[in-house]
């Protein structure tokens, strides 16, 4: 998964989190309840029918060891 995004930094923030889900194999439902959003805000992102804030962004991908920097990036030291 890390690499595929590494590869890939032209991806959007919907496009890059709907590609770390199905890399670990989960659903919207299980991605939403990790991040701590509902599926119906997720399923709009995904979708591009929503814009996500930053926290909600850093939500989904703080449990993967991610955040947002440049693109998505591998968390680590500041």
């Amino acid at each position: 998964m890390i690499a595929s995004l590494a590869e890939h930094p032209e991806w959007d923030v919907p496009r890059a989190l709907k590609e770390i889900r199905t890399a670990l194999h989960l659903t919207i439902a299980e991605m939403a309840r990790i991040g701590g959003i509902s599926v119906p805000a997720l399923k709009n992102i995904e979708a591009r029918r929503q814009s996500p804030t930053i926290a909600t962004v850093e939500s989904l991908l703080r449990p993967f060891g991610l955040k947002v920097g440049v693109g998505v990036i591998p968390r680590g030291e500041p």
